[in-house]
């Protein structure tokens, strides 16, 4: 989809280096020390009955996805929302202890208002950022942006946390229960 949409916007050779470059970024992102902190964070919450994922712009989708992911993988109640829509209701469901993860862009201060706000009220908040925060309990350190494609690597911290999350909590995440390999359409 990501190169599709390139094309279609005359930018699939700069997408093509922005994706090679990536997969670079990557083999340095995964090493013993992102995992072991992600190991950290995940037994940190791995008892938890619900979980919340914010992002904006972009990142909501990363939010979408990674709220997915964890669900499936570890079969806690993992919901995500748009950050803007965090005074709408959705404040109304953060209770203490409640992890909440956090998808700060580089320079992105509107997220930390967000994270001071869940804090506020109890959560444990938990960055998906480049970088430290006082207002992050934990953080999940994303991968070095390529471009464009850092929106793609911003997802690889919820799947290494799904699959931490999973295995802590005695589920196979290579099988989760009740979900098809493909959908048909009658």
């Amino acid at each position: 989809g990501y190169l599709l949409a390139a094309a279609i916007a005359d930018r699939f050779d700069e997408a093509k280096a922005e994706l090679d470059q990536l997969s670079i970024s990557l083999t340095h992102y995964l090493v013993p020390e992102t995992l072991a902190t992600v190991e950290d964070v995940a037994a940190r919450i791995a008892s938890a009955g619900h979980l919340f994922v914010l992002g904006r712009s972009a990142h909501f989708g990363s939010a979408l996805v990674g709220a997915l992911n964890i669900k499936e993988a570890s079969y806690i109640h993992a919901e995500a929302f748009s950050a803007g829509e965090l005074k709408h209701g959705v404040i109304a469901l953060i209770e203490p202890g409640v992890p909440v993860l956090v998808f700060r862009a580089a320079g992105d201060d509107y997220m930390l208002n967000v994270a001071s706000e869940v804090r506020a009220r109890g959560a444990f908040v938990i960055g998906l950022s480049g970088e430290a925060n006082p207002l992050f309990d934990a953080r999940l350190p994303m991968p070095p942006t390529v471009g464009d494609a850092d929106i793609i690597s911003s997802i690889i911290p919820c799947q290494l946390l799904a699959y931490a999350l999973g295995v802590r909590r005695g589920v196979n995440p290579d099988k989760p229960r009740n979900l098809a390999k493909s959908v048909t359409v009658q």
